[in-house]
């Protein structure tokens, strides 16, 4: 409805302007406008039906969009609980009884005993920081034809 009265705003004022400039030719003037005023408003209308099917189709769409968020925001309210319950009652513990056994009740692993076997830590070219590998173990790594630096630990 606005698209219209702008649109008789619009051919009103296109005809008071040519009725100022041109007093010769006001009858020709005023049919072209009438025309024209009558195509706009036909167009208006042709435009504005189906903005009003648009604005019914998006009512529903929108209804069944809050519909579809309410019932995924419940969902998901469900889920939440679940795990929430699932990290309280079985990950927190687990992992309280995993870190009990492996500093207070499991054994540490022996190491096994040194073999200088030929196809071992072969190393045609040396270290440029010397016979130790980067991020060497004094205790777990052997070196090559030495054996361990260290005695075991237990």
């Amino acid at each position: 409805r606005v698209h219209v009265f702008y649109t008789f705003a619009v051919v009103h004022n296109t005809i008071a302007h040519k009725q100022q400039h041109s007093h010769s030719s006001l009858s020709c003037d005023f049919n072209m406008a009438s025309a024209t005023a009558a195509s706009l408003v036909a167009r208006s209308l042709v435009r504005s039906a189906p903005m009003a099917q648009r604005r019914a189709m998006s009512a529903v769409a929108g209804e069944s969009y809050v519909a579809a968020t309410e019932a995924e925001a419940a969902h998901a309210k469900g889920l939440t609980s679940t795990w929430k319950n699932i990290s309280m009652f079985i990950a927190i513990p687990g992992v309280a009884v995993v870190s009990y056994l492996s500093f207070f009740s499991l054994d540490h692993p022996t190491r096994p005993e040194f073999k200088d076997y030929p196809h071992l830590r072969i190393r045609k070219k040396g270290f440029p920081w010397g016979n130790k590998s980067l991020f060497h173990n004094p205790e777990l790594n052997a070196l090559p034809g030495d054996g361990y630096e260290t005695e075991a630990h237990h």
